[in-house]
């Protein structure tokens, strides 16, 4: 992500030698992963039949399986990016997180 972002990898170099960049995308992106990894670690110890899923780019919206990160959703929308990947456990659904674009 980085390069496609900053065409560089000099955060890639800072985090290899063990150091972390204080960007703001950076902080985001490492939360958001981390608690990706909580929530399915409490998941799995409800039920170890949990299901984590996502959602690809392109995929028609559907508000049973996803909740947009925007509040005026449009009824023809397409995911442009998932932020949070949905988790099934049991017969309890939570949502997947998403970044929504207009259909063409």
């Amino acid at each position: 992500m980085e390069i496609c972002f900053f065409r560089n990898l000099d955060h890639r170099m800072l985090v290899i030698s063990g150091k972390h960049p204080r960007t703001p995308l950076y902080q985001i992106f490492v939360r958001m992963a981390k608690w990706i990894w909580v929530l399915h670690g409490i998941a799995t110890s409800i039920d170890p039949q949990a299901k984590v899923f996502a959602v690809s780019r392109g995929s028609e919206f559907s508000e049973v399986y996803m909740e947009s990160v925007e509040e005026n959703t449009e009824v023809n929308c397409k995911v442009e990016f998932m932020v949070m990947p949905g988790f099934r456990i049991g017969d309890n659904l939570v949502k997947s997180r998403v970044y929504l674009s207009k259909r063409r």
